[in-house]
């Protein structure tokens, strides 16, 4: 059908294109690459299972200049559930991630990024930020990050911040944020928060 195509079909429905483009050997199973200059979305996707050269499950890259990255999966990647690659301004928001290396990764990129509502069950990073150079920004919140290291920061010269997100590990190269919960995290089997958590009401709007 026009708005699900079938593995390397395309279909167009009021006014957009949609691409089902399967596996491709650039690093991601889902990406969009390479667009100068231009804003890009990749929502309701998964990718799982990528262990070629990056080994991303869903990502932006290169010259994407504004987007969003929403209510994506990603598992068993050895690299990144969601990545962000040498963009700007890029939303990453209700994404999933188990057993990847880490569940988003954001890198080398400018401008102001943002992380919500997402949940992060990984092997070794719940959200990791690499190479932010000077006048880049990335926002991490509202998120559960269920990793040995719950967020973990390489940094140049730009600024993270971090606040009401649950987690279980530690932090590096970041402090604590306000709001944040480490104890009694406790949710169900659909990582809902259980009637008596410490999760309750402790997410902020934005």
């Amino acid at each position: 059908t026009p708005t699900t195509p079938g593995t390397g079909e395309w279909g167009y429905s009021a006014g957009t294109i949609y691409v089902n483009i399967g596996t491709i050997a650039s690093g991601y199973a889902i990406a969009v690459t390479f667009l100068p200059n231009l804003n890009a979305t990749i929502q309701d996707s998964r990718g799982d299972n990528h262990s070629f050269f990056d080994a991303v499950g869903v990502g932006l890259d290169r010259g994407v200049f504004g987007g969003i990255i929403k209510r994506c999966a990603g598992d068993n990647n050895l690299g990144s559930a969601v990545q962000v690659n040498q963009a700007t301004d890029i939303t990453v928001v209700s994404c999933i991630g188990k057993n990847n290396r880490e569940g988003v990764l954001i890198s080398t990129s400018a401008g102001t990024h943002n992380v919500y509502n997402c949940t992060s069950i990984d092997n070794t990073y719940g959200v990791r930020v690499e190479r932010v150079d000077t006048g880049t920004t990335v926002n991490v919140k509202n998120n559960l990050l269920l990793a040995p290291t719950a967020i973990y920061a390489a940094t140049n010269n730009g600024t993270i911040t971090n606040s009401n997100n649950a987690y279980t590990g530690t932090l590096n190269g970041v402090s604590a944020g306000s709001g944040d919960v480490t104890t009694n995290i406790t949710y169900t089997s659909q990582y809902v928060p259980k009637t008596t958590s410490g999760l309750i009401h402790t997410g902020v709007a934005f």
